[in-house]
């Protein structure tokens, strides 16, 4: 895993990736590599949130609304769950100016 993103870091979809939901949560296929993915249904929610590009801070504000769950947990959670989408070349991530 590589450093975490700033929460002005703009996550979006990769074009390789195609979703289908299942049951509450979703299953993700690269189609780059044909390998398979699985989110829960709180990943699930984050991938909806996905469809247009959005900063890591406004996922974060739309997690905490949907579910109980302690703001700085949250972050943490959502931190680490782009990474992982990030780390496996399912997301994109924008972090602005250098």
């Amino acid at each position: 895993m590589g450093i975490p993103f700033a929460d002005d870091a703009v996550v979006s979809i990769d074009a390789e990736v195609v979703a289908n939901d299942v049951g509450d949560g979703v299953v993700l296929l690269d189609l780059r590599t044909s390998k398979f993915f699985q989110l829960n249904p709180v990943g699930s929610f984050v991938w909806q949130q996905l469809k247009s590009p959005r900063s890591i801070r406004d996922i974060e504000a739309a997690v905490c609304a949907e579910f109980t769950v302690n703001p700085e947990r949250c972050s943490a959670d959502i931190g680490r769950l782009v990474e992982k989408l990030h780390d496996a070349g399912l997301v994109r991530v924008d972090v602005g100016p250098q």
